[in-house]
């Protein structure tokens, strides 16, 4: 059982998350993956990703931006990249117990589902032994399977593999709404 949040106490196969844009807790409840865990790091690089990324409204300047920006961060020297391959996107509504800032709140989830490793302007993929010494070192992971695919990365980055996003790598938005 994880540690409590602001005196809850924690739900068995859930995880929480701290938005730090509205300081409110959220609960999410976790999907079935192989890859089960993400890293401290790989969540934090996700929501760095995420809080800088164009909105899902925007579905072209989104998918330009993921598959231009990993999540290793900008300036990565390392031979291998991860980037966000696809994603759910869910957006609701809700009401509000406490209406100080409005009736309804907004609430924007994103999880991402499938993962690409890209050998970094390389046409063959990396070894097994690079893959998992980068998964180690870079976000404190074991090697999760990969699919090795034919077609290089986008604008030609590199030959690209793909994996399971681990099911707990998300990243949520509450806005409050008027009226």
């Amino acid at each position: 059982m994880g540690s409590s949040i602001e005196g809850r106490e924690p739900i068995d196969g859930a995880s929480w998350i701290l938005h730090w844009s509205t300081l409110e807790t959220v609960t999410i409840f976790p999907r079935p993956s192989p890859f089960v865990m993400s890293s401290r790091s790989l969540q934090a690089a996700f929501e760095r990703l995420m809080h800088t990324a164009p909105s899902p409204l925007f579905q072209r300047a989104r998918s330009l931006y993921l598959n231009k920006y990993d999540l290793d961060g900008r300036d990565s020297p390392s031979p291998l990249r991860l980037f966000v391959l696809s994603e759910d996107v869910n957006e609701r509504i809700e009401p509000r117990a406490e209406a100080t800032e409005g009736t309804r709140m907004a609430i924007l989830t994103i999880r991402a589902t499938r993962l690409a490793l890209v050998h970094w302007q390389q046409p063959h993929a990396a070894t097994a032994q690079e893959a998992a010494a980068y998964f180690a070192a870079q976000w404190d992971l074991e090697l999760p399977p990969l699919t090795p695919q034919a077609v290089p990365w986008f604008r030609n980055g590199g030959h690209q593999s793909w994996l399971e996003a681990p099911q707990d790598l998300c990243w949520s938005r509450r806005s409050p709404l008027p009226g």
